[in-house]
C-alpha cells in the first residue's frame, strides 16, 4: 500500500455548549491521507499557527509522503523528524505532524480492521474518561447546573477550567466549592488553569481548594515550567498534571520531568504523534 495524496484544509467548527446562547468556534487543521488501496485516513490538529501548519503539510510534507507505506508509522515519523525538524523545534511542526500521524494510524486501523487502541497495545479496556465542562464563560450558577446535569447522565469525573481571573484565585475557589457541594464527594473533580497562573497565585488557589478533594491541578503555572511545577507539588497535597503539550518525544529532559505525586497528561493532536502520547492506559499516568 502506498500514499497517493495528502491534503490539509482549514475549518472553524461550531460547538454548542449547554446554557450558552452563543456557539464556541474552534479552528482546526483537517488532514486527509489517501492510498492506492482506496483507504483514506483522517487527522486533525488545533494548531495556533494553523495557516503555517496547512502550508507545511500541503507544500512540503505531502510531496515527501507520496509513495510511502502508510502503515509504517514509526518509520515515517522518524523520516519526517530527521528531514524537517532535525533541531527538535516545536510549535507548528509538531502540530502539523500530529495531524499526519493521526491520519496514518487511522489508515492502519482500517487496513488491519482493528481499533487503534488495540494496535497501540491495548493496555486497558475500557479507559477511564472525564468530562471537561467548567468553562470560564459560565457563571457560578450555570457551572453548578451543568455539573449536576452531567452527573445525572452518569458522569463521575469532571474537569473545570480555572484562572477566570488569574490575579484573584478566590473567584476560582468559590466556583470549585460550589461545584463540589453540588455534586457530592463521590464525583472526581479536576481543575485546569491552561498555564495562566503565576507560581504565587497557583499556590494560593491550591491552599484554597485543598479541602475539596481535587484529583489533579492541570497546567497550573506559566509555560509549564518544570522547576515551578515541582516546587508547587512540594507545597500542596493536590497532584499536579502537566506535559499535555510537550511538543516532541525527543524534547530535553527538563521539559519531560514531572513532579512526584503528579500526572503526565498527553494530547496526540499537538504533541507530535499518536504512539507514545497516551500509553499509560488510563486517564493519566500516575507518577
Amino acid at each position: 500500500m502506498k500514499i497517493t495524496d495528502v491534503k490539509a484544509t482549514l475549518h472553524r467548527i461550531p460547538v454548542d455548549m449547554p446554557l450558552l446562547k452563543e456557539k464556541i468556534w474552534t479552528p482546526i487543521v483537517f488532514v486527509a491521507v489517501e492510498t492506492d488501496q482506496g483507504i483514506t485516513g483522517y487527522g486533525l490538529t488545533r494548531a495556533a499557527q494553523r495557516f503555517g501548519a496547512k502550508e507545511f503539510i500541503n507544500r512540503e510534507a505531502a510531496p515527501f509522503l507520496r509513495g510511502k507505506n502508510p502503515v509504517e508509522t514509526e518509520r515515517i515519523w522518524q523520516q519526517l523528524y530527521t528531514t524537517f525538524n532535525p533541531r527538535a523545534q516545536t510549535g507548528m511542526w509538531s502540530s502539523a505532524v500530529s495531524a499526519i500521524d493521526i491520519a496514518l494510524w487511522d489508515i492502519k486501523g482500517k487496513y488491519y480492521e482493528e481499533p487503534v487502541w488495540r494496535l497501540l497495545g491495548g493496555a486497558q479496556n475500557p479507559v477511564p474518561a472525564y468530562v471537561t465542562f467548567g468553562l470560564k464563560q459560565y457563571t457560578k450558577e450555570q457551572l453548578v447546573e451543568v455539573a449536576k446535569s452531567f452527573v445525572a447522565q452518569g458522569a463521575h469525573r469532571l474537569k473545570m477550567v480555572v484562572a477566570v481571573d488569574p490575579e484573584n484565585p478566590n473567584v476560582d475557589a468559590e466556583r470549585v466549592q460550589a461545584v463540589r457541594e453540588a455534586v457530592g464527594e463521590k464525583v472526581e473533580l479536576m481543575i485546569d488553569a491552561n498555564y495562566l497562573f503565576s507560581f504565587n497565585r497557583a499556590l494560593e488557589l491550591c491552599k484554597l481548594v485543598e479541602p475539596y478533594r481535587i484529583t489533579w491541578f492541570e497546567e497550573p503555572v506559566y509555560q509549564n515550567d518544570a522547576h515551578l511545577l515541582a516546587d508547587l507539588r512540594r507545597h500542596t497535597s493536590i497532584p499536579i498534571a502537566a506535559g499535555q503539550k510537550r511538543r516532541s518525544p525527543l524534547s530535553p529532559p527538563r521539559a519531560n520531568r514531572q513532579p512526584r505525586g503528579g500526572y503526565r497528561s498527553a494530547e496526540c493532536l499537538l504533541g507530535g504523534r499518536v504512539h507514545g502520547s497516551g500509553q499509560g492506559g488510563g486517564v493519566g499516568a500516575g507518577i
